[in-house]
């Protein structure tokens, strides 16, 4: 992934070592909980400490994910 901020320089990053803001739209994919894979979610924030985000499925179903779990 590319990554250009505020103008400035552009460079590559690994998806699983960024951060993305609350509300970022993602693609669940990868868990043991089948069902949601494949599915539509929104962050709704990042916890540091567990290194997961909450995410809201397009069902209303709020879960916790790693970051190699959600494709942008």
């Amino acid at each position: 992934m590319v990554v250009q901020i505020d103008g400035g320089a552009s460079m590559a990053l690994l998806s699983t070592k960024l951060i993305v803001p609350d509300k970022t739209r993602v693609i669940l994919h990868g868990l043991s909980r089948d069902k949601f894979n494949g599915s539509k979610a929104t962050v709704v924030n990042y916890d540091r400490a567990a290194d997961r985000y909450l995410v809201e499925t397009s069902r209303k179903e709020k879960i916790k994910v790693k970051r190699i779990n959600c494709k942008l």
